[in-house]
């Protein structure tokens, strides 16, 4: 399975404004691979094995439950 995200805020390391990029999401059963994509830089990824998905949505829902990111909850 494939998401595609266009124009999401995006700050690389070396940047300090977010700049809309690209993020795919691409799940092939075994790995959530997260892939962050600019057509003028290189691009970034991260694969996720199925217990670092289960920590991520937890955390997720943490920040979520505790209204750490107030305009969401």
């Amino acid at each position: 399975m494939e998401i595609n995200l266009n124009n999401i805020s995006v700050i690389y390391p070396n940047e300090t404004n977010p700049q809309p990029r690209k993020v795919n999401f691409t799940a092939d059963g075994e790995f959530l691979s997260i892939n962050i994509l600019d057509d003028t830089k290189d691009s970034i990824g991260i694969s996720l094995e199925k217990q670092e998905v289960e920590l991520l949505i937890d955390t997720l829902q943490l920040i979520l439950k505790h209204n750490l990111i107030e305009e969401l909850a």
